[in-house]
């Protein structure tokens, strides 16, 4: 996963390499929500963009950078996920 991720911020980052702090923070983020039922991150999602803490431009951004790495499917259910955050 390490260097899904190292390659994903070069790809549409600066194009540095990211330091093993980002790196170590990314995989620490991962961490927390292992283990969660869909219903649970979409919860934790929701809350989030309700209370202001995932903006627009934060899921614009991710969808930039993860979407060349998820397969066609994978970029629906994302388009899908955002479009109910929205609704």
């Amino acid at each position: 996963m390490k260097r899904n991720l190292r390659d994903m911020m070069k790809k549409t980052g600066s194009g540095a390499e990211p330091s093993k702090e980002q790196l170590d923070g990314l995989m620490q983020q991962a961490k927390k929500y292992e283990g969660k039922s869909e219903t649970e991150l979409m919860n934790e999602l929701i809350a989030r963009y309700k209370r202001g803490a995932l903006k627009d431009e934060d899921l614009g951004r991710f969808v930039r950078q993860a979407g060349p790495m998820l397969t066609p499917d994978q970029r629906q259910k994302l388009q899908s996920i955002i479009k109910r955050l929205r609704g």
